[in-house]
């Protein structure tokens, strides 16, 4: 009889209103119906309004995060020794910093390294120190694309390719299983852009790409609608809007719950991918019942001019970190009562260039 691997699960993050948290959340209880594997939760999950830094004063903050580097440091260890686990499993880029048993991290982006400006400066220290100890101890570290693999090993020389795995997530049980619920109060077109509200999803430049598009002909009703959790620097996100002019046709929802999540998903008539990081980001269409993808330039079946769209920033293409967003986005829609979802718009806020610096002019680059 095969023997039964003892894995130390890492809740910290699991009721974080952020990706991070549904990804935790939506990935334990799989774990834990596998044959073979015996989960056992750290129990060590993190009220949400620990992590989110709006208003939070500067002791509290080094409060926290001390809190937090003593758990990685100590209690997480010693939770693996005394429960004789074989291996810890962290669902994040935060791992045990010491113990003899071996530990599997998870890397989602190279934000911290990549785009540090767009980190609050203590987060940002925090992160990239975490994430270098980590990369070191972690005996196996698993990532959601090749493309953030290939910048793993590139970045960090010392990691040996058979260390760095791809394992692509898939869509959220939560959402999947949730009753949709009305999330806005009328039947008004919108678009979609989901994310925590920080400098590093690109929000400003969906903004600037809507306020353009909004200049050709358009369906004046048409909004463009945000959910998700605000995190740090969200300030000038807010100062957007009001110098465009868009108080009238965007709306910030916050964070929502999978039953409204996913009626927003059945109903918008386009997804707005957002992101800083150009690695990967081209050609991946959504899939619909049936195969094949569709046009991410139609709009219910009324054309949107192409060169309009590519002028204001729209363009196709979706990143490899998008594709768990849009199977689920799309399984969400094919559950409803509306056709499988329209199309997805790429928002590209960098050049491509060898160098992956995001663009300083401020232009509105499409992804292709």
């Amino acid at each position: 009889m095969a023997r039964t691997l003892r894995v130390l699960f890492d809740d910290a993050l699991a009721l974080n209103p952020a990706g991070t948290g549904t990804f935790t959340r939506g990935i334990q209880t799989p774990l834990s119906r596998l044959d073979g594997i015996e989960l056992i939760p750290a129990g060590w999950a993190a009220r949400p309004h620990q992590l989110d830094i709006v208003n939070k004063g500067l002791l509290r903050r080094m409060r926290n995060g001390a809190d937090r580097v003593w758990y990685y440091l100590d209690t997480l260890p010693r939770l693996a020794a005394r429960n004789r686990c074989d291996v810890i499993y962290c669902p994040a880029a935060l791992t045990a910093l010491r113990g003899r048993v071996p530990a599997v991290m998870t890397v989602f982006d190279m934000t911290t390294r990549l785009f540090p400006h767009t980190l609050d400066p203590l987060s940002g220290i925090y992160a990239r120190q975490m994430l270098r100890i980590g990369l070191r101890r972690s005996s196996t570290i698993c990532t959601i694309s090749q493309a953030v693999r290939a910048e793993l090993l590139s970045r960090y020389p010392r990691l040996t390719p058979d260390r760095v795995h791809v394992a692509y997530p898939g869509p959220s049980p939560e959402l999947m299983q949730a009753d949709p619920q009305p999330a806005l109060p009328d039947n008004a077109p919108f678009l979609l852009m989901v994310g925590t509200l920080e400098p590093r999803k690109n929000h400003v430049t969906a903004l600037r790409a809507f306020a353009r598009y909004r200049q050709g002909p358009h369906d004046a009703r048409l909004r463009l609608v945000m959910a998700g959790s605000p995190g740090w620097r969200y300030q000038p996100v807010v100062d957007e809007i009001e110098r465009l002019g868009l108080q009238d046709a965007v709306v910030r929802l916050g964070p929502v719950t999978p039953s409204r999540l996913k009626w927003l998903y059945q109903h918008a008539r386009a997804l707005l991918f957002r992101g800083l990081w150009p690695a990967g980001s081209g050609g991946v269409r959504p899939p619909v019942p049936g195969g094949g993808g569709p046009d991410p330039t139609s709009d219910g079946g009324r054309a949107i001019d192409r060169r309009a769209a590519a002028r204001a920033g729209f363009g196709p293409g979706l990143g490899h970190g998008d594709r768990a967003r849009v199977n689920a986005a799309t399984r969400c829609r094919a559950a409803g009562d509306r056709p499988a979802t329209r199309g997805a718009l790429h928002l590209g806020g960098v050049r491509r260039s060898r160098r992956r610096r995001p663009s300083r002019s401020g232009d509105l680059t499409f992804g292709v």
